[in-house]
């Protein structure tokens, strides 16, 4: 999610490989009126450095209405605002905490959890042995060619993926809710397993800019560079597990986020990734499916041991609930997508710049695969339907290995 916004025209909400054991991220990110945050935002761009890199909007951006209403303008919907919390949410939601059943929350479908299969492979009879005989030479080996057999199957390569399958089952899901889904998914080395058309194309990040400030910030106190603070340390666990936007707007504004991101795509080689174009809205900074899924494929070169594992751990504690209250079980964290654990996964949600509507689900899955979800909707489209298109997509993709 994304700081609040004086403009009730821009409101906004936002809410990583088998690194340790599996990633899997979705972003969550939002702006609204609340007074807390709207103060921690504003610190934060009116402080934060100027940008290093260059600025780029995504191309069909028309210019926002930046008029402040008056003060007894009415609040925006409750919809279009979703107010962050600066305090440890111990209830719904605590790391640790099971996920709320589905259909407990407005905001998700009712879908029932999908059960694991589990099948073993039952074991063949030994063949008997061959009769004894006069020759000299010795019997045969009655297992020899089970043995050459699974000796041939362990090394033939893993089934292919469907891709177009896969690609028109993503296709129809974002259809149905009027909008399209940026995809990237590869394999544990690193391979194109499937590619959706609009993977290149620019996207908001919403909370997915968190893992960027997540990792400089790692690595440098790592280095030795600068020297982190329990408090920060805190804020950084937050902004992944329970998505939490005030806590990022304060390690943006105290450590400078707009060079953290620039910083960050220089290392990774993140071409489509640019600062927002109006100075402290990180929740606006641009990026595409392409550059998420490269990031999370790249983390284990750019942090150490100890910080990778920190960092793995946070997106494995990824909340049912964020500490806006905005639902995460979503895309690979829904119930539905059939992903076994653990999952390290970031979400990411906004609302409605551009008259648009951003849900995102990324990470890691258990088996190695780094898959990348990038929903953009119009704003008209509401929340279970952009949702339910994220899980249809995020299941075929789980499925499709």
């Amino acid at each position: 999610m994304a700081q609040a916004r004086r403009t009730p025209s821009r409101v906004l909400r936002c809410g990583l490989p088998g690194l340790v054991a599996a990633v899997a991220v979705t972003v969550g990110c939002s702006t609204g009126d609340d007074a807390g945050l709207a103060s921690a935002a504003d610190t934060a761009a009116s402080s934060t450095t100027a940008p290093t890199m260059t600025t780029e909007a995504p191309p069909t951006r028309p210019p926002p209405d930046r008029t402040r209403p008056p003060p007894d303008a009415d609040p925006p919907s409750p919809d279009a605002i979703e107010t962050p919390s600066e305090t440890d949410p111990a209830a719904p939601g605590a790391m640790g905490t099971p996920r709320t059943p589905p259909g407990t929350d407005p905001a998700s479908p009712d879908t029932d959890p999908a059960s694991p299969n589990t099948a073993g492979d039952p074991t063949e009879d030994l063949a008997r042995a061959a009769p004894q005989t006069t020759s000299s030479e010795p019997p045969a080996d009655p297992t020899a060619d089970r043995t050459d057999a699974a000796a041939a199957d362990s090394s033939a390569p893993p089934p292919a993926v469907d891709s177009p399958a896969v690609l028109a089952t993503l296709d129809a899901a974002a259809s149905l809710a009027g909008g399209t889904i940026a995809a990237v998914v590869l394999d544990g080395a690193g391979a194109d397993l499937v590619v959706t058309p609009d993977a290149d194309e620019p996207r908001y990040t919403a909370s997915l800019v968190k893992l960027l400030v997540v990792q400089q910030l790692l690595a440098r106190d790592a280095a030795g560079a600068i020297s982190l603070t329990g408090d920060d340390t805190d804020r950084m666990r937050r902004a992944l597990t329970v998505s939490d936007d005030r806590a990022m707007s304060l390690l943006w504004d105290r450590w400078g986020g707009a060079e953290l991101v620039t910083t960050a795509a220089a290392q990774f080689g993140l071409t489509g990734t640019r600062l927002p174009s109006e100075r402290g809205q990180w929740g606006e900074v641009v990026t595409t499916a392409r550059d998420q899924a490269t990031f999370l494929t790249g983390l284990p070169a750019q942090l150490d041991p100890e910080q990778l594992a920190a960092m793995t751990s946070w997106l494995q504690g990824a909340t049912d609930r964020a500490a806006d209250g905005f639902a995460q079980d979503f895309g690979f964290l829904s119930p539905s997508a059939g992903t076994a654990e653990p999952v390290a996964a970031k979400q990411g949600w906004m609302c409605c710049v551009d008259s648009r509507r951003q849900l995102h689900s990324v990470g890691v899955l258990a088996d190695g695969r780094v898959a990348v979800l990038l929903g953009d909707f119009p704003s008209s489209t509401s929340w279970d339907r952009a949702r339910t298109a994220l899980d249809t997509a995020a299941q075929a993709v789980v499925a499709s290995s």
